[in-house]
């Protein structure tokens, strides 16, 4: 479950940060300037750090590198611990393992799986690690990111993603889904244990195996580790981008709000869709010291017939979301998580993407202490709708594609107030523009 990206100038865009103009009364950070590092080595991405400071003070410029190095290490031990094609990974270790067999993993694993936990429980089951059956199944597992695609299993297509799954494998993999049969135990004085306690599934006399995938939140996980690292050497200003889908921000570095004084990015969002405006970003949000992360159906996805297949899934139909089984495609094309804690946020924006929108509000104003922006779609629409329960004062919408289609009501809670959720056969909240 792959995500989308942040942006550097020097990356492809999907969430930029961007500064305005400094006010009275702010830091004097006029001898600042910006160091930026990125790197490969971890989840098949990009990753980028980029910190503001004085670094003509070798100081602050050795505070910079240690950051750095401890990054890297962050990343690559990550990357050991959760990578499906590692066969020595904690999780290709554990997708090995026969119902009921058990395997020692790492306190990443523990911490990672009692963050995951929380966000399966929050979202009713609608984001689960067990889906990898159904990522490699369609298509998104990394062996399918080579030059050449051979096939290897039973269920693999010989033309890969230009033909569906057979309907047999996706029935029999969703009980493969269940991620209450993954069953930790220990501590960590003691050390953890991991065991398989979903029974397998036989297709066709093969027998299939329940299998674990952390990419929708182990980036997130990232963030938060070298967030922790950012704040320990003293950083006030920049922000680390795991993979760009997962983000960890400090203040921005010179735009100060006239009413509380804190220093903002103006983070940018990718636009799903094409929008009417050639820029690649539909929204700018007012943001600082924060964690955030996006999940989309657009980036890694695949056509057939007209039908967009994206890399993230319904656990309880096995089928990529926003897949119709009849009518128009419609539903949530982008979800955006604020919090304080990196994982949880990309758990809730992978999980957010497969409610209905009737479902992902009434989620919005259970939720607290998070701000969320969603991009609703309808094809055979050229336009699309924002719904958050950010305050308007802090958002600017760039794209006239891109409407406005909520509001907040007395009590802080959204209401929906667009038109293409209706036409879909949705309930509607508020009226319509």
């Amino acid at each position: 479950m792959n995500k989308t990206k942040i942006t550097v100038p020097f990356i492809c865009a999907v969430i930029a940060l961007s500064g305005c103009s400094g006010r009275g009364g702010a830091p004097d950070t006029s001898s600042f300037t910006a160091r930026t590092r990125h790197t490969t080595v971890a989840f098949g991405t990009v990753s980028v750090l980029r910190l503001y400071d004085d670094f003509t003070q070798s100081v602050n410029a050795a505070r910079f590198e240690r950051v750095w190095n401890q990054t890297r290490e962050i990343l690559t031990e990550l990357d050991g611990v959760f990578s499906t094609s590692n066969p020595d990974s904690d999780v290709a270790r554990f997708n090995a393992l026969a119902y009921g067999e058990s395997i020692a993993v790492s306190a990443h694993m523990a911490r990672v799986i009692a963050v995951a936990r929380k966000a399966h429980g929050e979202l009713g089951g609608l984001f689960d690690p067990t889906v990898f059956p159904f990522v490699d199944l369609w298509g998104f597992s990394p062996r399918f990111r080579v030059n050449r695609f051979a096939p290897i299993f039973p269920y693999d297509r010989p033309q890969g993603r230009n033909q569906l799954p057979g309907p047999e494998y996706i029935e029999a993999f969703t009980r493969l889904v269940g991620f209450c049969g993954v069953v930790l135990e220990g501590c960590e004085a003691s050390g953890f244990t991991l065991t398989k306690m979903i029974p397998p599934v036989v297709v066709n006399g093969v027998t299939y195996q329940a299998k674990l995938d952390f990419g929708a939140i182990v980036k997130g996980y990232a963030a938060d580790l070298v967030l922790e690292v950012m704040l320990r050497e003293g950083f006030r200003f920049g922000y680390f981008s795991s993979g760009g889908s997962s983000i960890a921000l400090l203040s921005g570095m010179d735009y100060i709000p006239a009413d509380d004084g804190l220093f903002q990015f103006a983070l940018r969002l990718r636009k799903p869709r094409p929008g009417r405006y050639r820029g690649s970003a539909f929204i700018s949000i007012m943001t600082s010291n924060t964690s955030l992360s996006t999940s989309g159906d657009y980036d890694h996805a695949f056509f057939v017939d007209g039908i967009r297949y994206s890399h993230i899934f319904d656990p309880r139909s096995g089928r990529p979301v926003n897949a119709p089984l009849n009518g128009r495609q419609s539903g949530i094309a982008s979800a955006t998580v604020f919090g304080e804690n990196g994982a949880f946020a990309e758990g809730l924006s992978t999980g957010l993407l497969v409610m209905t929108l009737t479902e992902a509000i009434e989620f919005m104003n259970r939720l607290e202490n998070h701000s969320v922006v969603l991009v609703y779609y309808k094809a055979g629409h050229d336009f699309f709708e924002i719904i958050t329960n950010i305050p308007a004062r802090l958002i600017t919408v760039l794209d006239p594609a891109y409407i406005l289609a909520s509001r907040l009501n007395d009590q802080g809670d959204v209401e929906y107030t667009g038109i293409l959720y209706r036409s879909a056969g949705g309930v509607s909240f508020g009226t319509a523009y």
